[in-house]
């Protein structure tokens, strides 16, 4: 499935989390995971580097593309996380049509 920035996805089979890290205090930062379930709907960002470590990966955010965390990322992926660009792994998403919900 190819993932394109602004497009809506809807999750299909449990087992799926999103991960990032999210402001604590100034300057300071936790993990954070979210267990996805089924029928939840998220928005791709695209692929960008993360952060601390610059691998390039494929970004979320909620259904109205609102921030969730940073460098949220999808979970689990297929092939390498580092050289196959964080792609989620087969059977966990489909594409939401347009106008659909």
């Amino acid at each position: 499935m190819k993932y394109e920035q602004g497009k809506k996805y809807r999750v299909i089979k449990e087992g799926a989390h999103l991960s990032g890290m999210r402001p604590v205090a100034p300057y300071v930062q936790q993990g954070w995971a979210l267990t996805l379930p089924v029928g939840m709907v998220i928005t791709c960002e695209g692929m960008s580097m993360t952060r601390g470590d610059g691998v390039l990966a494929l970004k979320w955010s909620d259904e109205q593309g609102q921030h969730l965390a940073s460098d949220c990322l999808f979970s689990p992926v297929k092939g390498d996380i580092i050289w196959g660009g964080n792609l989620p792994a087969d059977g966990f998403l489909e594409e939401v049509a347009e106008g659909r919900n």
